[in-house]
């Protein structure tokens, strides 16, 4: 295993911050770079971690959005539902990556009526942010 500045233990794999500023997910004999969207449903389990928990351990520099789309896209309402948990987290600057699926999520009949008005709250919320 390679030499971290960041190292936060998420099960049994490790997400960790190399001296470059690159985000990777280390196990015991594997390592996957988290650089693309797809790269972050690998760890999808971080949105069962409060988020204030999370940024304590990996702090500002990891991108918590990448994540929580993750958590948007993904087909189960649990997921969803952390997802949303986290947007009001989301810094401004990266608020205007999620207003599109917040829309989305808001009126498609297949997430939760629960789900579905927490998209619609955070998507007004955002969208006044936007403007």
């Amino acid at each position: 295993m390679r030499n971290y500045l960041v190292r936060f233990s998420l099960d049994e794999l490790n997400i960790c911050r190399d001296e470059l500023g690159g985000w990777h997910l280390e196990g015991h004999d594997l390592s996957f770079p988290l650089v693309e969207a797809s790269d972050f449903k690998r760890i999808i389990s971080l949105l069962e971690t409060p988020v204030e928990v999370a940024k304590a351990a990996l702090g500002d520099g990891f991108p918590y959005v990448c994540v929580v789309e993750a958590g948007l896209n993904h087909d189960s309402d649990y997921w969803i539902g952390l997802a949303l948990s986290w947007v009001a987290d989301v810094t401004a600057r990266d608020a205007s990556q999620l207003i599109k699926q917040l829309k989305i999520l808001s009126t498609d009949k297949a997430v939760s009526q629960k789900n579905r008005q927490l998209a619609r709250k955070e998507f007004k919320r955002l969208s006044n942010v936007d403007s």
